[in-house]
């Protein structure tokens, strides 16, 4: 059956309606099964460190099943997985972000919305940024404040207690992960103007003064 729109755009409207409707489709298909597995690979991006790329490995291998929806063509998904093969090193808490922003990018490229060119400057900035931050608010507060805490709690004689904060905050930690992923992914470069917003480095020293004032 020929429809009216084929008859007017003729041949190459045709193609150009079946190329759409195909990348819709494997747009459609980046389910929560994909998004699952992108995210639980986000745990072993330094599994594979190495001293050229650093990262760079284990951020493909956790971008990799996204990929090989969004880009059918194995010589796309070759550029594809090019793009992330420089420098890359980022603090392991801000993976499942990172993940998420990339993911938001691939779609956007495949459509034609956002050249491919572009992304090289955006990951520089974008990561280095972050590693600096988490530097300075997951390794410099909130794992010495967790550690700091936990061995008080024990020297107190208060096991029980100790053995609980460990928990929480270990599931604090995969919730923020979880959240980060997920609005990474939906919103983008925009959810760094709200991550800017939360102050960590501020936040990191208060948590320290805390920290000092109960050792005191």
């Amino acid at each position: 059956m020929v429809r009216k729109g084929d008859l007017q755009a003729g041949p190459a409207g045709k193609v150009n309606r079946q190329e759409n409707k195909k990348m819709e489709n494997h747009e459609a298909k980046l389910d929560f099964k994909i998004l699952s597995s992108c995210f639980w690979r986000t745990y072993l991006i330094g599994g594979a460190f190495n001293t050229r790329g650093l990262q760079n490995i284990g951020l493909i291998y956790a971008l990799d099943p996204a990929l090989r929806v969004l880009y059918p063509d194995k010589k796309k998904l070759i550029k594809a997985r090019k793009r992330y093969l420089k420098l890359y090193n980022s603090h392991p808490f801000w993976a499942p972000l990172l993940v998420g922003i990339f993911l938001f990018l691939e779609i956007k490229i495949a459509r034609g919305i956002v050249p491919a060119k572009m992304l090289p400057k955006i990951k520089s900035t974008m990561v280095y940024t972050l590693s600096a931050i988490g530097d300075s608010f997951f390794g410099g507060s909130i794992l010495v404040t967790w550690s700091l805490s936990t061995i008080l709690l024990l020297l107190c004689g208060l096991d029980k207690m100790a053995v609980f904060w460990v928990v929480l905050w270990f599931l604090s930690l995969q919730l923020f992960k979880i959240y980060t992923f997920y609005k990474g992914f939906s919103e983008g470069l925009d959810f760094l103007g709200r991550l800017k917003s939360w102050d960590l480095i501020n936040l990191g020293s208060v948590l320290k003064l805390l920290m000092l004032f109960c050792c005191l």
